[in-house]
């Protein structure tokens, strides 16, 4: 049943020429709403896959029980691929669909668990970082099989809760370097105003690396955060803290450090921001206008758009 991702894709297209990306997403971390004898599952993964594939089951947001398919399983697979290729055939020749963000981890990304209680719970159903690794390339083979659009996948800072991705370089960059050569570009999570912060993320390694690479056509670089990169002072100021420091002049030090780290590779590939709901509207001049002193959330704030 295509119809809401149908009714999204009308609702942000129109009649225009703008486009959508899909991002694909095998599971979450927030449990369903609705009661009944499936209230502990997350509410991305389709009850069914339990038939025929293990639950993790931990601790989720709001403190409620959550569960979550153990993808590394072989039962996994066969169902996957189903969807894909089931998603290829309905909106590979969709032109209003421009690519597709590859679903590996949680919310689709390359991290397996950020939560202390889901890493251990992970862990005690036999997640490894070899096992991880193997099950990115499973998902790359399948989707590069079924998928006709160009593809991206998500980086964090972290495969699991204490595995930081700067202290296992040698897989990250051939996990990305393997998923590079097959025309896979990356979105690499990790911007940040302070940076040693932005290079803890192992981007300027990362793209470095791939920077050495003769990579296709059509690839690719993008840069974000999973927190905001532009907040107001009511949360600027909240230091120490994940948006300490993200003010005007945050944003403005985010960018640059990706642009000496484009003009350090010679600006070999393109480059491209991701945002999120703050700085979307930070940036747009179609939004209010925010007025100094008050609620600065929801409102276009020009020094922003400056930068």
């Amino acid at each position: 049943d295509w119809s809401l991702i149908d009714k999204k894709i009308a609702q942000w297209t129109g009649t225009s020429n703008k486009k959508v990306i899909i991002k694909i997403a095998p599971y979450g971390a927030d449990p369903i709403d609705n009661q009944g004898e499936n209230e502990d599952d997350n509410d991305t993964t389709p009850s069914w896959i339990y038939n025929s594939v293990p639950r993790i089951s931990f601790s989720g947001s709001r403190s409620r029980e959550v569960s979550v398919p153990k993808v590394w399983d072989l039962n996994f697979y066969p169902p996957y691929e189903e969807f894909i290729q089931k998603l290829g055939k309905k909106y590979n020749n969709d032109p209003r669909v421009s690519s597709f963000i590859i679903g590996i981890g949680h919310n689709g990304n390359i991290i397996a668990q950020g939560s202390k209680g889901g890493a251990e719970a992970f862990e005690a159903a036999g997640w490894t970082l070899p096992i991880w690794e193997k099950h990115i390339q499973e998902v790359i083979r399948i989707s590069k099989k079924h998928l006709t659009k160009p593809l991206m996948m998500v980086k964090r800072k972290v495969f699991i809760r204490k595995y930081h991705m700067i202290d296992y370089p040698d897989v990250a960059k051939r996990i990305f370097g393997d998923a590079a050569i097959k025309g896979i570009s990356p979105i690499l999570g990790g911007m940040d105003p302070n940076l040693d912060n932005f290079n803890k993320s192992m981007n300027s390694e990362l793209v470095r690396y791939l920077a050495t690479l003769d990579l296709p056509a059509g690839f690719t670089i993008g840069f974000e955060d999973d927190w905001p990169l532009w907040v107001p002072p009511s949360r600027s100021e909240k230091c120490p803290g994940p948006t300490c420091g993200r003010n005007v002049d945050g944003f403005n030090k985010e960018f640059q450090h990706v642009f000496n780290l484009w003009d350090s590779i010679n600006r070999k590939y393109p480059i491209f921001f991701v945002f999120l709901k703050p700085e979307s509207k930070a940036t747009n001049q179609c939004e209010t206008q925010c007025t100094e002193g008050k609620n600065l959330k929801d409102c276009f704030y020009k020094p922003v758009y400056d930068v």
